[in-house]
């Protein structure tokens, strides 16, 4: 039952932050095209950072009860749980090892030693623990709510996002299929940054 709760506790967090990704996409989709995997694991652990230093848990957390213990000293917590969740979180992982722009072989083996020692003494690293916590902000109903929230404007961040970058004239696909795409001024400033990049090579 307790690793059932937990992984609830994941999906609801998981979720969550899709949820997060696509309200960002559409904020930044005028600026700059946010490509999935990256963004998307990158905004988890962000996610996991602020909750764990604002609340000591995340929604999902909140929702089923649980908490982080923190065995050391107050002072160095924010630094430990940057470190923790940076290195050995689900999501920073993925990123470590698969998240480079041209996979090697050595450097993929490399990394997942490294993640799987830093995740196997991460207790004893950094000395952060889950635990089972009831009166913790912010309460069940809370996250739920905020849950609820974070799921209505990602749909509606979603939708105005694939209405103002679909191209309905080109495309046969009706408007339930269809997907975001980078805007005009997004692809813009990435083809300025690789002209300049090219021209910094030669």
């Amino acid at each position: 039952m307790k690793y059932i709760k937990r992984l609830l506790g994941f999906l609801i967090d998981a979720t969550a932050c899709f949820f997060i990704y696509l309200i960002v996409a559409f904020i930044m989709s005028y600026f700059v095209f946010l490509p999935f995997f990256r963004s998307f694991f990158l905004i988890w652990v962000i996610y996991y950072i602020i909750c764990y230093l604002k609340w000591k848990r995340t929604l999902g957390q909140a929702i089923i009860n649980y908490g982080v213990s923190d065995n050391g000293c107050n002072k160095s917590y924010p630094v430990r749980i940057v470190l923790k969740e940076g290195l050995t979180s689900i999501p920073a992982v993925i990123l470590l090892i698969f998240g480079w722009q041209d996979l090697s072989i050595v450097r993929t083996l490399l990394m997942i030693i490294i993640c799987l020692v830093l995740v196997i003494f991460r207790r004893k690293l950094f000395k952060i623990s889950m635990v089972r916590k009831e009166n913790l902000s912010p309460s069940i109903r809370k996250a739920v709510w905020t849950y609820m929230l974070l799921f209505v404007l990602a749909i509606f961040a979603r939708g105005l996002n694939t209405v103002f970058t679909f191209n309905h004239f080109k495309e046969d696909r009706s408007n339930l299929y269809a997907t975001p795409r980078p805007s005009t001024n997004s692809v813009r400033e990435y083809i300025n940054f690789l002209t300049k990049y090219l021209v910094k090579i030669n």
